[in-house]
């Protein structure tokens, strides 16, 4: 988590792919399968470094998904995994249920199809070199599928009928959202006395204040939003989600059609960290591959943070929780193995690692810090920055490049490469550029650096070769120019229509000012949008925010600096992150949906992916800039995904035009 005058610290985005294909007979089924696997090579022959093709083998697994009225189901999620393999391959069903896998290698594989509403459906397939294999599926409908729901779709059912209704369903999404989907809390049922138990532990976990004399405050103190509203969110989710009757609503999203389910999702599992000492993970099994088992709790899968791919065709993993066992890994997206590296960050634990982007020149670099538990001696924060870090992809080895102390705390966990090939960090007052060429460090500090509420989250680098960082605190985004030296910021209003349902007293505590209150990047004001994840199209003149309580993303620009603001497709997804594509377009993570959102924002229009697994919590999102493939990382269930998407001409089988 972030605080004023520490570096702050971000999520693990993961994505996954899927698809939907319109192939009915044997033999459209066989050229899509061709056609999967020519794609690479393909593409590759037209890149200066081309990545390796992957492995492909001639087996074809198609099928249909029926209703038990036999009618065909559009949209679902099937999913297969070959035995003793770590890693799903996810497509989707037709506009008659028909599926398709690409090319799959030879062995047993378990096969299963999930929609919200139905019940899980599943069959062993064997597949045998040369063979094509057909399995069907029969989804039968299930009365009470809450457990299948995303954390959107959890809060879109909290009524919002009346006034008081809206303002704590409010109140609720600006508190109770962020350090978890929502749907990990709200798939339980607890009396008053419950809620408030579980409040008193949200007040308290993980929330310091490094900044102050420990005569002041010693180490813990709670989120005073959450302390704030304890009483009534304790009443309001027991009338919710007590053990009586609700009055919640559910109603499941719209299952992934045309373009949306063009797309096959791999989903890798990342071996989860050793997070405390001597005690290492113990799962459950519960990863959010199967639905109505719920969302999976994060201590027992947590492992990847940020995921990039390189022009080998790995990707790169980053490990922001304190382990003894990773400070970054590579994932052999042919066969799943994931290899280890560590940093020996001198305090009995290996060094952290947080963002991850790729230079034009394949160069993959992330932030190096070292990180304990809890207050060091004095009350200060144990650890600290490391610098940048440049891996070099084809080796695994890592250099370090340090910034001056004097630097607001020094490199902090976001890192990106700008229009001009130059490296920039975030720190604790505003953001660092770094020329690798010259080993040159110039720092860049907001105008309201040392208000007491500043605290500084996502950055990107422009076209332009200047930075931008959020101030997630106080819905502002810092920006450095690098020609004058000069920093400023650009505001963001707050989303009116919430904020109006606020009260005097909401009105009154949130603009609390003394020198003992807390900030927090988890919680928000009713109307705050806490800009958290921001990225930069490096051909374009625009700079993209991802409004995490304000339900939108902000394109900024660049130039005349006019903010316009893009409400999120689905209620209550959370944005997390964002990166822009080749053509301009914008790849979100919508976080607490379990989905990846693509807007043009020439039509304004949004395509909607879904992902195969429940409860991801995706923090971070990145486009393969040699394949064109996206990947997230999930965080809460420790994998990371990778989007490949298909063409109509893929997916339209022979005589296609």
């Amino acid at each position: 988590m972030a605080f004023k005058k520490l570096l702050t610290i971000g999520v693990v985005v993961v994505c996954v792919c899927a698809l939907g294909a319109s192939l009915r007979a044997q033999a459209a089924a066989r050229t899509f399968a061709q056609s999967i696997g020519g794609f690479s090579r393909a593409f590759l022959t037209q890149t200066k470094e081309a990545a390796p093709e992957s492995h492909v083998a001639g087996d074809v697994l198609e099928g249909a998904v029926r209703d038990s009225k036999r009618a065909a189901i559009e949209g679902v999620v099937v999913s297969a995994r070959a035995a003793g393999k770590t890693f799903t391959t996810s497509v989707f069903t037709d506009h008659q249920g028909a599926y398709v896998f690409p090319a799959l290698e030879s062995g047993r594989y378990r096969v299963w199809a999930q929609a919200a509403g139905y019940d899980l459906a599943q069959a062993d397939v064997g597949l045998t070199s040369g063979r094509e294999a057909k399995q069907d599926l029969i989804l039968k409908p299930l009365e009470d599928f809450s457990m299948q729901l995303t954390g959107a779709e959890w809060v879109d059912a909290l009524p919002s009928e009346t006034p008081a209704d809206r303002r704590l369903k409010e109140i609720f999404q600006h508190n109770c959202t962020a350090c978890h989907t929502p749907g990990y809390i709200l798939q339980n049922r607890f009396d008053e006395s419950g809620w408030n138990a579980a409040l008193t532990a949200m007040e308290s976990v993980l929330y310091f204040r490094y900044d102050l004399a420990p005569d002041k405050v010693k180490g813990r103190i709670p989120y005073p939003e959450i302390h704030h509203y304890k009483p009534e969110l304790a009443a309001y989710l027991a009338r919710m989600r007590g053990p009586g009757p609700s009055p919640m609503k559910f109603h499941a999203l719209p299952r992934p059609t045309g373009e949306a389910a063009r797309v096959v999702i791999t989903e890798y599992d990342v071996p989860a960290v050793q997070a405390t000492d001597n005690v290492p993970p113990s799962p459950t099994g519960i990863d959010g591959s199967i639905w109505s088992e719920g969302t999976p709790a994060a201590l027992e899968n947590q492992g990847s943070h940020d995921v990039v791919a390189d022009r080998f065709g790995n990707a790169w993993i980053s490990t922001n929780e304190p382990n003894r066992t990773r400070t970054y890994a590579r994932l052999d997206t042919k066969t799943g193995l994931v290899t280890n590296f560590t940093v020996d960050s001198n305090n009995g634990w290996v060094a952290n690692t947080h963002g991850l982007t790729v230079a034009p020149d394949g160069m993959v670099w992330t932030n190096l810090y070292s990180r304990g538990f809890g207050l060091g001696e004095g009350g200060a924060a144990t650890g600290g920055s490391l610098g940048f870090a440049r891996i070099d992809p084809a080796t695994g080895r890592i250099e370090s490049f340090k910034a001056p102390g004097s630097m607001h705390g020094g490199v902090g966990n976001f890192v990106d490469v700008d229009g001009k090939g130059k490296l920039w960090a975030v720190t604790s007052g505003g953001a660092i550029h770094f020329d690798p060429a010259t080993n040159k460090f110039t720092e860049f500090v907001s105008p309201s650096a040392d208000s007491p509420r500043f605290s500084t989250y996502g950055l990107a680098g422009d076209a332009d070769g200047n930075g931008w960082w959020a101030d997630i605190t106080e819905d502002r985004l810092g920006h450095g120019d690098v020609a004058t030296g000069k920093s400023s910021e650009v505001p963001f209003p707050p989303r009116a229509e919430i904020a109006a349902l606020a009260t005097d007293e909401d009105r009154k505590f949130s603009n609390r000012k003394d020198d003992l209150w807390p900030i927090s990047i988890n919680t928000a004001p009713l109307g705050g949008r806490s800009p958290r994840r921001i990225a930069a199209d490096h051909t374009g003149r625009y700079v993209w925010a991802a409004d995490f309580y304000g339900q939108d993303v902000a394109a900024v620009d660049i130039r005349t600096l006019k903010v316009t603001f893009y409400d999120l497709p689905v209620p209550y997804a959370s944005a997390y992150d964002l990166r822009v594509g080749r053509n301009h377009e914008v790849w979100v993570t919508l976080r607490n949906a379990d989905r990846v959102g693509k807007l043009d924002p020439e039509t304004k229009k949004w395509t909607v992916y879904q992902l195969p697994t429940l409860g991801t919590e995706c923090r971070h999102i990145s486009v393969d800039q040699y394949t064109g493939d996206v990947w997230v990382a999930s965080w809460r269930t420790s994998k990371v995904i990778r989007l490949h998407f298909l063409t109509d001409k893929q997916t339209a089988g022979p005589g296609a035009n």
